[in-house]
């Protein structure tokens, strides 16, 4: 079975944490107004994210709904972080620093969403089967198969036979243009 990681030791989180951490330092210098209003929903919302990482990580269940929140909450601390640099309540270093962070994170999630999803499917017995089944890798179709391919120059359709499965190896085809096409293996 499986351990998960340890929810601190996570790339997402640490990235969540340097964010709320630098925002934190960064607060006392906004006006009051935005300091109890964006600032404040901005630093719930930071702090909501850490919470939501450790919860998905350590469940089995919600993790693939979990992880679409917190995709959804990394939208909104964007939101938040355009809004104060727009209003030029961050300095420009400062305001790219968390935007780039903030992308990251949303990387991450995306990331780590798709493997959450890949992983419920999976649980669930929902996985599709396996395309190569074992065989060895070919560009033609699957063993027992035959298509009408046309022949580019009369423009007659002539039954194909598919290609061997074991060493790839197309049929040879005899009788060329004459219409008379005999398939062998």
């Amino acid at each position: 079975m499986k351990e998960s990681a340890i929810y601190s030791n996570l790339p997402v989180y640490r990235d969540c944490y340097a964010v709320a951490l630098e925002f934190a330092k960064a607060r006392g210098t906004l006006p009051r107004d935005t300091r109890y209003t964006i600032a404040q929903d901005l630093n719930r919302a930071l702090v909501g994210m850490m919470v939501t990482i450790y919860r998905a990580n350590s469940s089995r269940a919600d993790k693939a709904r979990l992880i679409a929140e917190l995709r959804r909450q990394a939208v909104e601390v964007q939101i938040y972080f355009r809004l104060l640099s727009d209003m030029h309540q961050l300095g420009a270093v400062k305001a790219a620093f968390f935007m780039d962070k903030v992308q990251s994170i949303g990387k991450q999630l995306a990331a780590w969403h798709k493997s959450a999803a890949r992983e419920s499917r999976i649980s669930n017995g929902a996985e599709p089967p396996s395309l190569t089944d074992g065989r060895p890798e070919c560009a033609g179709p699957r063993p027992g198969a035959a298509s009408h391919k046309v022949n580019p120059i009369c423009g007659s359709a002539a039954l194909v036979a598919s290609v061997d499965a074991m060493n790839c190896v197309p049929p040879v085809v005899k009788g060329g243009l004459t219409g008379n096409t005999e398939v062998t293996s």
